[in-house]
């Protein structure tokens, strides 16, 4: 207002901070059967949720888990994770708004695995 007035500088205009993800990891060791779950919410249109997991045994034969992301009890997405798979991911844009979202990782083997489990939200560009 100063520099209308002709009291004072032009004001600078600053460039607008970068928005940064949000990353919620968890790891550990899934008995047979058991389910890991990351929950979250989608607070507006136009938001990108990336689910990787890493799980041990990639040798077993047969599927040995299954991640699945759901939102508002909808599910959007599921992967396997099976023979010769070491990291699987869901990557899926233009997701929101929804109050209650869910990535579930479910040990669908016979013997325990470790796993480590990222979900990375972010505005879809």
């Amino acid at each position: 207002i100063l520099h209308d007035l002709g009291l004072g500088p032009e004001p600078t205009i600053a460039t607008p901070p970068q928005l940064k993800p949000v990353v919620l990891s968890r790891s550990g060791r899934l008995s047979p059967k058991r389910s890991a779950t990351s929950t979250f919410g989608l607070l507006g249109p136009g938001r990108r949720v990336r689910a990787t997991v890493e799980v041990a045994g990639a040798a077993t034969a047969g599927v040995r888990a299954r991640l699945e992301l759901s939102c508002d009890g909808r599910r959007i997405s599921t992967r396997t994770v099976a023979r010769g798979m070491r990291v699987v991911s869901i990557d899926r844009p233009n997701l929101g708004p929804a109050e209650d979202c869910a990535v579930t990782l479910t040990n669908t083997g016979g013997a325990a695995r470790s796993f480590a489990l990222s979900v990375r939200l972010s505005v879809s560009l």
